[in-house]
């Protein structure tokens, strides 16, 4: 799972927000309990021969466990409470292979209904469910 830190046009305060999540992530005990890391990607855009300045993009990755219910739960609870600090004016958009959302300070019904919908199946790891999602 990829999630990424917005914070409008600044990248600066993108960065360091970026950077201050990770160290609530990684230091989360509840979700490390539940088997999830979070890492620091950073990726430099290909850049024109001769253009100045730094730009990069720094990704958090979370761990496969992350999509496991019980972890996944924990994931969203850290990223609100994160998210609903009173200094702080950031989006953070979490995305599995086509299924993405975003997030922005309390979320909307709608985003919540989108990560329900996304939110695995609490049968997955039984293995008679065959992981299959129950509609």
């Amino acid at each position: 799972m990829m999630i990424m830190v917005g914070a409008g046009n600044d990248p600066l305060r993108t960065r360091r927000f970026t950077r201050e999540l990770h160290g609530v992530l990684a230091g989360d005990e509840q979700l490390r309990g539940q088997g999830v890391t979070a890492e620091l990607y950073t990726a430099s855009p290909d850049r024109e021969p001769g253009s100045k300045g730094t730009v990069e993009n720094i990704v958090l990755l979370a761990t496969a466990a992350a999509t496991a219910r019980p972890a996944f739960d924990a994931l969203v609870t850290a990223l609100q409470a994160w998210l609903q600090r009173p200094d702080r004016r950031a989006t953070i958009t979490m995305t599995h292979g086509d299924w993405s959302v975003t997030l922005a300070g309390e979320p909307t019904e709608q985003q919540l209904r989108a990560i329900r919908e996304f939110r695995p199946d609490p049968n997955a790891d039984d293995p008679d469910s065959n992981g299959a999602r129950q509609q």
